[in-house]
């Protein structure tokens, strides 16, 4: 700076600047990790199936049949070394053709974290509710970051103005997302690009911080004091998402005295292959909580809503509006 300028502005401009220009301290955001290798894929392969019910040995009609049973997710996997981790958050998906149709089905599993003392309220709140739609506060993949700046970082803790409505919707009490995702661009030069994880999780700043965890290889999450992994991302076909240790995380949320929630959302279609609608298509949700026990529903699967009830509801909203256009 020079004392030209200085001297024209005489301010204290000084004053905000950092004594060390680090670069993390800039506006401009660099979309290149340099710490990428091609080592960098996803590294778990759960020992579950993962796939969905897809019901082989039926007509189309039989399996878009409003009775025909829902599919579970997969809420806890297993590793080759025969550990269990509690999915904090997965997206399984099933698209084959049995007939002369797709048959399309998908799953999104999201969490939170809420205290003990609230299940019952939350509960009663959610066991009517329909999760379809994305309307549940949950965590995108962040690109003002590096996987490797989570959770100490100040560019990391600047993406913390953009907090998430604690009680959604009504919900009667504060809701803590379980995981953090952080999303890298510009990775096609790697020769694993097809493998690659452009978007990773971690278990969210608090279970970090109170378990002593670092972002260690790209999706893995490790302990500080003895590189044991905690949590990792794991991908199989039609199965990705992130877990955890569930012996950790049973420790966790025993001491925390909080209790895991999971709401899920999905659909049901058949298509053309083009993605051509050639059936309704089924909106999909549930809710189901993790105490340290079992996992129980709160709301099992269930067929929400179909596209002929949604056109049906969205025409009777817009008359509605159509009755009363002025605002006083």
């Amino acid at each position: 700076m020079t004392d030209g300028y200085k001297d024209r502005y005489n301010s204290n401009i000084y004053d905000d600047l950092p004594s060390i220009p680090f670069p993390w301290y800039s506006d401009v955001i660099p979309y290149i990790d340099p710490t990428m290798t091609d080592e960098d894929k996803c590294g778990m392969e759960p020992q579950e199936d993962g796939s969905l019910n897809i019901g082989e040995k039926m007509s189309d009609d039989d399996w878009m049949d409003r009775k025909f049973p829902l599919p579970l997710p997969v809420f806890i996997i297993t590793n080759k070394q025969g550990i269990q981790w509690l999915v904090l958050k997965s997206h399984q998906s099933c698209d084959q053709v049995i007939t002369k149709l797709n048959r399309e089905l998908f799953l999104f599993v999201d969490s939170i974290f809420i205290k003990e003392e609230d299940i019952h309220a939350f509960n009663s709140w959610a066991k009517d509710k329909n999760f379809h739609g994305g309307w549940m506060p949950e965590s995108h993949g962040a690109y003002e970051f590096l996987w490797n700046e989570y959770t100490w970082s100040d560019r990391y803790k600047r993406t913390k103005c953009y907090e998430y409505e604690k009680r959604p919707h009504g919900c009667p009490c504060d809701i803590i997302i379980s995981n953090k995702g952080q999303l890298q661009e510009n990775y096609d030069g790697l020769r694993n690009a097809d493998n690659f994880l452009s978007t990773a999780y971690a278990p969210n700043e608090g279970l970090m911080n109170k378990l002593d965890l670092y972002t260690a290889e790209r999706g893995v999450v490790r302990k500080k004091k003895t590189d044991e992994v905690v949590s990792m991302n794991f991908c199989k076909k039609g199965f990705n998402g992130i877990a955890i240790r569930k012996d950790i995380l049973d420790h966790y949320l025993q001491d925390e005295k909080l209790v895991l929630i999971y709401y899920i959302s999905g659909e049901k279609f058949l298509h053309d292959g083009h993605y051509q609608p050639r059936s309704t298509r089924y909106d999909l949700s549930g809710c189901f909580f993790y105490n340290g026990n079992d996992i129980k529903p709160i709301q099992s699967m269930y067929i929400a809503e179909d596209s002929y009830q949604k056109l049906k509801r969205w025409k009777e909203e817009e008359s509605e509006k159509d009755e009363f256009p002025f605002e006083w």
